[in-house]
């Protein structure tokens, strides 16, 4: 069996805490990305939540709008006609009078 030596290293004493300060520094800037990166992920995160829910009350708002306008097409169709008796158009003034043709007067 062949016995491999390790090379000889000479690191002065005074080397040590300048490697042990860089290594330390090192990590604590590793810790600080990550905990930027977390809140980076989380604050994309909640815009993508609230971007979804934006997209389905618009969605809903879109649907409630062609039903309010499909309904005011029928109202508008409705209120469109005459008058059997004294062939008057329907309309917001004679909304709430008698027809004098149809009281017999």
């Amino acid at each position: 069996s062949r016995s491999f030596s390790l090379p000889q290293v000479d690191v002065p004493i005074d080397d040590i805490p300048f490697e042990a300060r860089a290594r330390t520094e090192k990590l604590r800037r590793q810790v600080v990305s990550e905990r930027l990166l977390k809140a980076k992920d989380l604050s994309l995160w909640r815009l993508e939540q609230q971007r979804r829910q934006l997209q389905a009350e618009s969605q809903e708002a879109s649907q409630w709008i062609r039903h309010l306008g499909s309904m005011l097409d029928r109202y508008a169709e409705e209120l469109g006609y005459i008058c059997y008796f004294c062939s008057e158009r329907f309309c917001a003034p004679a909304a709430n009078t008698r027809c004098p043709w149809n009281l017999g007067a």
